[in-house]
């Protein structure tokens, strides 16, 4: 059962799926009962059976079309905005209404989600709108300086991720472009296929390894990068150089400092 929700939001849909943090099909499950408010009540300025700033509506996700991951729940309780307490779908929507909503993420009053622009149908045209749109413009979310600190003599892999089907990946260490050696490799994945991906390879770690790794992303124009911080981490023991210390053939090792002591093994 679908709502009357028509509006055309082609011109917009661009910005929208942008702006959306979640942009889920769900289903109704509890709407705000405009029809039960008293009559001649005003609420923030609006009569009776108008929706007032604050109402909440919860809905059943059935399918995700981005930001699967920030929800970790089916049923969210979505707050609707001042701007949108008079719109016709808003006032219409009731129980078991299948639409797409677009939600920002805003925890206020103890809710995760706001509506930033009322639901619509999902239409088929909609869908396919919606996926070419993602495809282009949807890139992996704020790309954060990662820290880690991987022992010396270790392997390490390191993975950059785009939404953009024809993606162009180059990976730099504290600026300077990676050029493929004995030592690193790079290896694409998905390529020009949904969410291509690069992969940086070091094969035996030493601490000159120590860096910023930053890839970098260049979907259809726009350009994205992020940031690896690698430290590598030197041996906290070595074997005693004189192997006399231990009894019963035992192993002499010595801690670095500042522990500074032999044990055996």
């Amino acid at each position: 059962m679908n709502n009357n929700c028509t509006q055309d939001i082609s011109s917009t849909l661009r910005s929208l799926t942008r702006q959306a943090d979640v942009i889920c099909e769900a289903a109704v499950k509890n709407a705000p009962s405009y029809s039960a408010r008293p009559p001649g009540v005003v609420f923030d300025k609006f009569v009776s059976n108008r929706p007032v700033a604050g109402d909440i509506v919860t809905i059943k996700v059935r399918r995700t079309l981005k930001g699967g991951k920030k929800l970790n729940i089916t049923l969210l309780s979505v707050k609707i905005p001042k701007r949108d307490i008079v719109n016709s779908c808003v006032l219409q929507l009731k129980k078991g209404d299948k639409l797409i909503f677009f939600l920002k993420y805003a925890m206020m009053d103890g809710l995760r989600f706001e509506m930033i622009t009322p639901p619509v149908n999902p239409t088929k045209t909609l869908n396919r709108k919606l996926r070419r749109h993602l495809n282009r413009t949807t890139f992996t979310r704020e790309l954060k300086k990662k820290n880690r600190k991987v022992a010396e003599g270790k392997k390490l892999k390191l993975t950059c991720t785009s939404s953009h089907r024809n993606a162009k990946f180059r990976w730099l260490r504290n600026g300077k472009v990676i050029r493929k050696s004995s030592e690193m490799s790079f290896k694409k994945k998905n390529q020009g296929k949904a969410n291509p991906k690069s992969v940086l390879r070091i094969r035996q770690l030493r601490q000159n390894h120590t860096g910023v790794y930053t890839c970098t992303i260049d979907a259809g124009g726009r350009k994205y990068s992020k940031d690896f911080n690698i430290t590598v981490i030197g041996p906290s023991e070595v074997q005693c150089a004189d192997q006399k210390y231990c009894f019963n053939q035992g192993e002499c090792w010595q801690k670095l400092p500042p522990l500074d002591e032999k044990y055996c093994k």
